[in-house]
């Protein structure tokens, strides 16, 4: 089972905070050049596709 598909519907459709990406592979994190044990990105790829997300402040990733 994927976490996107364990979590209650009203908490994907009602979290505009939350994004869940399903069937990807991590190839990379980004840090902050000022903390170096914070990220502040992720690279991935889905489905042959190179994909970033970046991070709000004060946002936070879930492995």
């Amino acid at each position: 089972m994927f976490i996107g598909q364990g979590l209650p519907d009203p908490i994907k459709k009602t979290r505009q905070n939350l994004d869940i990406v399903t069937h990807t592979y991590t190839t990379g994190f980004g840090f902050a050049p000022d903390a170096p044990k914070q990220v502040t990105g992720v690279s991935y790829t889905s489905n042959g596709s190179s994909n970033r997300a970046m991070l709000k402040l004060g946002g936070e990733v879930i492995f």
